[in-house]
């Protein structure tokens, strides 16, 4: 994979890098094979993929074509932010739909920012949808040990994200890379980073001009001209909206 190229601003506290989708599937197919590596030792097979939404949603599809994983993606919707700010506060937002009694499942998702989603997911949420049903634990309670089968189904759960951030309290399966604090800006969060990134900057004094010419240069608009138009519909937009409410402010105070 190409390196990726680390963004500061002046004024600007935080430091961001901002992966393509090129260097995105980079990451994916090195997970993937990491997988196969891993299941090679451990004697087990992955049978299903558990996409964290949002982050994990992209990714999770593609990785699963590339490891082998026929079925559909499932989805579970957790979230510990807010605005871009972390909290520890771990939300679950969509529950799985499934139990996972013997399930062979690996969790993906795209960071592992402080890790409190990842490790409230794996170590507290998922151990429960792993547990037999009741009719399960009914037929085990009442058949003598001798007739039961000998082997009991086997649950495994494994995670996988594509970046690792030092200080995080969870370490997945496998990873893509390990970095630093960096914020880090995806392809796919364009929408998100220009209502986000674009009144922070402002609010610091930032230009006009110069706020949309630091979010062309993270969505590459120089080399992927195509996104010109998209930063610049969602930069219109967010102009729009702002003005609507400077106009509602006025008439308030008035």
């Amino acid at each position: 994979m190409t390196p990726l190229e680390r963004y500061q601003f002046d004024g600007e506290q935080m430091s961001f890098y901002a992966p393509t989708y090129d260097q995105m599937d980079s990451l994916t197919f090195k997970m993937a094979r990491d997988l196969a590596d891993h299941e090679k030792k451990m004697g087990i097979k992955m049978d299903l993929v558990i996409a964290v939404a949002n982050g994990g949603l992209t990714p999770a599809a593609k990785f699963a074509r590339e490891a082998g994983i026929e079925e559909k993606v499932l989805v579970l919707g957790a979230s510990s932010f807010h605005n871009m700010e972390r909290t520890h506060r771990v939300v679950i937002t969509h529950p799985l739909a499934i139990r996972l009694y013997g399930r062979k499942g690996i969790v993906i998702d795209d960071t592992s920012d402080g890790g409190f989603s990842m490790n409230e997911i794996c170590n507290n949420y998922l151990p429960k949808k792993a547990q037999p049903d009741q009719l399960t634990r009914l037929k085990n309670l009442v058949t003598p040990s001798f007739l039961r089968p000998k082997n009991q189904p086997e649950t495994a759960i494994w995670s996988g994200v594509h970046f690792v951030k030092d200080g995080t309290i969870f370490q997945p399966t496998i990873a893509g890379m390990h970095m630093g604090h960096e914020w880090i800006i995806f392809p796919d969060d364009m929408a998100e980073t220009v209502a986000t990134l674009g009144p922070r900057w402002l609010l610091q004094g930032v230009s006009e001009n110069e706020t949309l010419q630091r979010l062309g240069q993270l969505m590459h608009v120089k080399t992927i001209p195509d996104r010109r138009e998209q930063v610049d519909y969602f930069w219109n937009k967010l102009l729009r909206e702002r003005h609507l409410a400077d106009k509602k402010s006025i008439l308030i105070s008035a």
